[in-house]
């Protein structure tokens, strides 16, 4: 299960799909913890289709991703997330289902998933390494639409929670995102100077943590809005 939630994070499809035909075979048929794993894992990882692993379709994972959090909270219901009591994993799964809604172009359905699931996390798990680094990935998806949706002050303020989070607890996996996220409202806002700034910081750790999609998205992102002669 650990070797699965490891291959999600990495977006690993390969190995995670092979650890969770290795889980089904050991696992009991009906736990619903373990059946919930398998459910939210596929919709991202994918499935093996002649040969190849192909996505799902976003109406297929967001099904996969609702019957997932009804094996544990049957009653789920988007509208009304403040009123449940959910568990780590719970959540996690609130937040893919938020961000297939964002896939599908649902960006004020998505937003006021974020919202609702960034303040049930503020409330509900105060100690944020025993939530799995939950409040800086949340944080800096709900920025991500407010940014996408053209609420750039509200976008800054939300990822600047994460980025502090990040710092706070030791959770760095989405500092670069969140500290590039902030540099590309910054320009939208007219703060150039500072753009470049962050845009630099977000650079070289994504260099340092060797993400090279990351690297790239900073260079290109630089380019297109300073021109060529921006260094960084």
């Amino acid at each position: 299960m650990e070797e699965i939630v490891s291959c999600n994070t990495l977006k690993d499809s390969p190995r995670g799909l092979a650890a969770i035909e290795q889980l089904e075979k050991i696992a009991p048929p009906n736990d619903p913890l373990i059946r919930q794993l398998v459910l939210r894992s596929k919709a991202g990882l994918g499935k093996r289709e002649n040969g190849q692993i192909v996505p799902y379709t976003l109406e297929e994972e967001l099904d996969m991703l609702f019957r997932a959090i009804r094996l544990t909270a049957p009653r789920f219901d988007l509208d009304t997330i403040h009123q449940g009591l959910y568990c780590l994993d719970e959540v996690k799964v609130i937040n893919q289902i938020a961000t297939a809604y964002s896939d599908l172009g649902e960006q004020k359905k998505a937003v006021d998933i974020y919202y609702q699931l960034l303040k049930y996390i503020k409330s509900h798990f105060k100690n944020i390494l025993q939530s799995g680094g939950l409040l800086p990935l949340v944080s800096f998806n709900y920025a991500r639409e407010l940014d996408l949706a053209g609420r750039y002050a509200e976008a800054v303020e939300i990822a600047q929670t994460g980025w502090d989070a990040c710092k706070q607890y030791g959770q760095y996996y989405t500092l670069p995102s969140a500290i590039a996220l902030i540099a590309e409202c910054y320009h939208f806002l007219g703060k150039d100077d500072q753009s470049k700034d962050l845009y630099r910081q977000a650079y070289y750790v994504y260099k340092a943590i060797g993400n090279a999609r990351g690297v790239s998205v900073v260079e290109k992102e630089t380019k297109k809005y300073f021109g060529e002669e921006f260094t960084l």
